[in-house]
């Protein structure tokens, strides 16, 4: 919304707005109702709305409506949410997303973060534990190898010649040069396990991960087997309604048709007809006309209806529809015409 602003300051929110000529614009939040019906029947939940007579009501849950337009209630969203939240609870329906979250999330985190974040490849030979064990041995066997010339040629090294020494200093490097030959091979054994320990964490994250598409799957499917649980339920309410509806419709024809038969026929006839034209053009008629467009009776349209109060309920609402009470007296006013003209035929 765009508001001008004119020689004096005006105060907008917490901020006070200067300068005759200004465009504000102003942000109002948004209305937050929804269209009761509509809006439940998105949520996957057809047939569970319905009427107490004054209010829409949710799972049998009565929520009170903000506006009720051209036949249609509105409700606040956050209203119909927690029904629809409680009723959920209710029927035991998890949300698969929500408890696979729950039970694999942190496990599949976890995992998924060892692949992700794991080090590069590198090898620092003086930390391989097998390489040192490898040193130590060969440095013991380069000792043996150089005591072991001396012991031959009967002297020490500080007795020896220098040819014995020579010997004796080849067997000892002959046996070093081993630790340094070993390198290349400990290197790609560090390698090889560290491809393997990477498989490893694959298969974990797969398995973690197999494990929860899994359980999110089986609880899928127990919440869509509640939900279509819940909506036959709502079908057969439905149902059982318009089973009242019709069997309403039926008692009012089978008490209109009894009393013209009880009745003198032309007396009740004339004044039936009387009473009909009366109606077409009385506060009464308007009444019937503006509960259907509302959608039910309410206790002002007495004033206007007095045979209402004999279809009024415990809980001060009606059993009687408004398109019910109309069809009715479409049936009578319809079968007033016709007598009437027969009437006016043969002269009576």
């Amino acid at each position: 919304m765009i508001k001008t602003i004119g020689k004096k300051s005006e105060k907008i929110g917490d901020t006070v707005v200067t300068g005759e000529g200004a465009d504000v614009k102003i942000v109002t939040k948004a209305d937050d109702s929804v269209a009761v019906r509509d809006y439940v029947a998105g949520k996957g939940y057809n047939g569970i709305v319905n009427w107490d007579g004054e209010n829409p009501t949710v799972a049998g849950v009565k929520v009170k409506p903000t506006e009720i337009k051209n036949g249609i209630a509105y409700v606040k969203r956050e209203d119909v949410d927690s029904v629809l939240s409680e009723m959920e609870n209710n029927a035991g329906i998890k949300g698969a997303q929500k408890a696979r979250d729950e039970k694999y999330g942190k496990l599949e985190s976890d995992a998924l973060d060892a692949v992700m974040n794991r080090k590069p490849f590198s090898y620092d030979v003086e930390s391989d534990t097998v390489y040192q064990a490898y040193k130590k041995q060969y440095e013991r066997e380069a000792e043996h190898a150089l005591r072991r010339i001396l012991n031959e040629n009967n002297t020490s090294v500080t007795g020896a010649s220098g040819a014995v020494l020579s010997e004796a200093m080849a067997a000892y490097d002959g046996e070093l040069d081993k630790i340094t030959d070993m390198i290349p091979e400990l290197y790609e054994d560090a390698y090889n396990r560290y491809i393997k320990d990477g498989e490893i964490l694959n298969n974990n994250l797969k398995t973690v991960t197999d494990i929860a598409d899994t359980y999110y799957d089986n609880v899928y499917k127990e919440d869509t087997d509640i939900k279509e649980s819940i909506i036959k339920a709502g079908e057969a309410e439905r149902k059982e309604r318009q089973r009242e509806i019709d069997n309403q419709r039926n008692a009012m024809k089978d008490m209109y048709e009894n009393a013209l038969s009880e009745l003198d026929l032309k007396y009740y006839e004339d004044e039936l007809a009387s009473d009909i034209a009366k109606t077409n053009a009385s506060a009464e008629n308007t009444a019937i006309d503006n509960a259907i467009a509302r959608g039910f009776f309410t206790e002002s349209d007495e004033a206007a209806i007095p045979w209402l109060k004999n279809y009024r309920t415990a809980n001060g609402g009606y059993s009687i529809s408004p398109t019910v009470a109309s069809v009715a007296y479409e049936y009578d006013a319809a079968r007033a015409r016709e007598r009437g003209k027969i009437h006016a035929k043969i002269g009576l």
